[in-house]
């Protein structure tokens, strides 16, 4: 069974008159289904799958400000999970043990730091605290470790630390992390292209990293691997003036093979176990 034959894959699509609001597909493009965007409840992004393929986190602005909801992977249940007064929460990550969820918690000053959420008591306590403008933060598969986005930092670019906290490393410049299944390679966006390095979880080294797509005419970003690994979906935008809007694409781990599934933006592939959802 390849990549292309099971699981979904979730992401935002512009609805006139709602926004940005969060839908699946299968990994093939087909099977379309808006999961968000209910009267009244503003827009929503930054989708991500439970580990185990059940629910979506994903955030929304409502009460003029961002927080964290969760919603079944087949729409019904939407339950809010931060509400916390002037502050815009963001860029939501689960934990591998399902657990927690890692995210980004603005205060509108420039002041935005990584936050963990206890799913279970809905508890909150903050991660880091050097007010570097942090975002994106992706989970190792192995729970060991967190990679983030550190923009207001010598160099800036994308970072990692324990899960548990503590002082971070330097990997590479760039944006928007994603471990592959085996925690041994990150997919990021840096420039107008889509990246890989190769690094050693446990031992804090970059061993080595690939271009794989080049831009040109296009900003690819928000890379995620697929479940084993053999491919990767990638937000795909046009350069003002050159052509529609964004697509959802496909290319297998090595660049090859670039298939474009539709109009679309922030896609996150699903894990393994839910190959077999619907």
């Amino acid at each position: 069974m390849g990549s292309q034959d099971c699981g979904r894959i979730v992401f935002t699509r512009l609805v006139p008159g709602l926004g940005e609001q969060v839908f699946t597909m299968s990994a093939d493009g087909t099977d379309v289904r808006q999961l968000t965007g209910g009267e009244g409840r503003g827009e929503s992004y930054g989708p991500c799958w439970s580990p185990d393929g059940t629910r979506l986190c994903f955030a929304s602005r409502r009460d003029g400000y961002g927080g964290l909801y969760v919603v079944n992977h087949d729409g019904p249940g939407e339950e809010r999970l931060t509400a916390e007064p002037a502050a815009d929460d963001d860029f939501p990550a689960w934990s591998p043990d399902e657990n927690r969820i890692v995210f980004s918690r603005g205060n509108r000053t420039g002041a935005d730091a990584l936050f963990i959420l206890e799913v279970a008591s809905g508890a909150t306590h903050q991660l880091t605290d050097h007010h570097l403008l942090e975002s994106s933060p992706a989970w190792s598969p192995g729970g060991q470790a967190i990679a983030f986005r550190r923009a207001f930092a010598s160099p800036p670019g994308i970072y990692a630390m324990p899960a548990e906290g503590g002082e971070a490393w330097f990997l590479v410049p760039g944006d928007e992390p994603d471990w592959a299944p085996d925690g041994r390679w990150l997919a990021y966006s840096h420039g107008e292209g889509i990246w890989v390095v190769l690094v050693d979880e446990a031992a804090r080294e970059v061993q080595m990293r690939a271009r794989l797509t080049d831009g040109g005419d296009t900003t690819d970003r928000h890379p995620s691997w697929s479940p084993d690994g053999k491919h990767i979906v990638f937000e795909r935008e046009p350069l003002a003036g050159s052509g529609p809007v964004s697509q959802i694409v496909v290319m297998t781990a090595n660049g090859d093979l670039v298939t474009t599934l539709g109009e679309g933006r922030m896609p996150d592939w699903s894990p393994r176990l839910a190959y077999g959802i619907a």
